[in-house]
């Protein structure tokens, strides 16, 4: 199994994002839900080599040190957020689909006080909630 093939899959399938685990398959979530990308069930050398494929070597070290790691990559014409970390004794990673060019703020449909806000050339704003 391929990183490239998951993600096209999960491009394809509309999911927000790609997890990974010890003893199940790869899962998508799609409208909310988690659903098995397909019947093959994964193991922590399997996800190593999934994961390890798409990191440089410096990520790699990195990842080994602090057992966790939080990266940005791109793949075609998207971008992925994508987690990995050591827990129970293996890896497990958790990937976000993000769009490659932002949303334009009309299509938001944010009060025009947002909008408004974005042109401030001073000051700090911070936005924050649920990340689904």
């Amino acid at each position: 199994m391929q990183i490239t093939t998951i993600l096209k899959d999960a491009v394809l399938k509309q999911a927000t994002d790609i997890h990974m685990v010890n003893s199940l398959p790869v899962m998508l979530r799609v409208a909310g839900e988690l659903i098995p990308a397909n019947d093959v069930i994964l193991n922590s050398k399997s996800i190593r080599t999934i994961c390890y494929s798409f990191l440089s070597d410096e990520e790699i070290i990195s990842f080994e040190k602090n057992l966790d790691l939080d990266i940005i990559k791109t793949f075609g014409k998207n971008r992925f957020r994508i987690n990995l970390s050591f827990s129970k004794g293996a890896i497990g990673a958790v990937i976000r689909i993000l769009n490659y060019a932002p949303i334009p703020l009309k299509d938001l449909k944010l009060p025009v006080i947002v909008t408004k806000m974005c042109y401030r050339d001073k000051g700090l704003i911070l936005l924050t909630g649920s990340t689904s």
